[in-house]
């Protein structure tokens, strides 16, 4: 994740018990926070500097970390946490979580309680929560995981989150949806879902229609597993808009929305260069892939510790994404 600190642009990794600040203009680590084994993490405003909202591995809590002074500020008493991402709401910044007891919640930064109820829906717990400005109003998009049953939720939630209810849902492909993003297509709010077995679905968010469905060749590796998808970002590319989805083999995937076709090769993320094969597709499902948009038209990929940078010239392209 990316984010601005002391004027520097700057990425913000996960490793096995820190976070680490990375200065996107030098590649130096401008700071290591102890924040313990992570689940999931959301970049917040806190005042007017940058926090970072953490999941714990194993706490399921929710704590916040100051960036530039690299303490801890405060909980959340949010238990058994499974996704988190933030919003801003009236001008505040609004933490929202997904947890195992498959509900939707929203908490004020400033008391660190509980907004209003919780927002119920879901037949399973909540694993991923993306948010969204659209039309002016904040929402949020959900999926649910697998249960120990191999069950899922079927579909992918839309929450007013001024109004504290559902707007609409659309299914599922056949599997649980894997990473969700955001974007405008010819002024419309769409959903982007990727999936375990790496395909990739294009919805309306007004309407609920299917617009899109992609699927990559040769994804499977070494073990005969489907390299799922990880991570979706969106930008403008060449004056194209695209969708560009990480795997969990460590390879990335750009789509040309226009032609429903893959542009461009296959790419080896840098970030895993250097090992074999076999220990790319281990070592990227250990350490979750994440893609932000960097300055100048980058993208930054970041896996665990490791960041790179690589360069499009394209722009940032979703539906006023927070």
């Amino acid at each position: 994740m990316t984010t601005v600190l002391d004027g520097h642009r700057v990425a913000v990794t996960a490793g096995k018990d820190t976070a680490c600040v990375w200065d996107l203009t030098d590649g130096s680590c401008s700071g290591e926070i102890s924040v313990g084994a992570m689940e999931d993490m959301a970049i917040v405003p806190f005042g007017n500097r940058p926090a970072v909202a953490v999941l714990g591995h194993d706490s399921r809590r929710v704590g916040l970390w100051d960036l530039a002074a690299g303490h801890h500020v405060s909980d959340l008493p949010a238990e058994d946490t499974q996704a988190v991402a933030v919003v801003m709401i009236d001008a505040c910044p609004v933490v929202v979580t997904g947890h195992e007891d498959c509900t939707v919640r929203l908490w004020d930064l400033t008391t660190c309680q509980q907004i209003g109820s919780p927002l119920v829906g879901h037949t399973t717990w909540v694993a991923h929560v993306a948010t969204a400005m659209v039309d002016g109003r904040a929402v949020a998009i959900t999926g649910g995981g697998m249960d120990l049953d191999h069950d899922w939720d079927e579909k992918i939630r839309i929450w007013d989150l001024t109004e504290g209810r559902q707007l609409t849902s659309f299914p599922t492909a056949d599997g649980p949806v894997s990473a969700i993003a955001v974007m405008t297509l010819g002024g419309r709010p769409v959903v982007v879902a990727g999936y375990w077995d790496g395909r990739l679905e294009l919805w309306d968010m007004t309407t609920g229609q299917a617009l899109r469905a992609w699927q990559a060749e040769s994804l499977t590796d070494l073990l005969y597993r489907p390299a799922g998808v990880s991570a979706l970002q969106t930008m403008v590319l060449r004056g194209r808009t695209v969708v560009l989805a990480g795997h969990d083999d460590g390879t990335l995937r750009i789509w040309d929305v226009a032609t429903d076709e893959q542009t461009g090769p296959t790419l080896q993320l840098p970030i895993c260069e250097g090992a074999s094969a076999r220990q790319r597709s281990l070592g990227a499902r250990r350490r979750r892939v994440r893609l932000a948009i960097g300055p100048e038209g980058g993208l930054v990929a970041c896996a665990g510790q490791e960041v790179a940078l690589l360069y499009y010239g394209g722009t940032a392209q979703g539906c006023d994404s927070a």
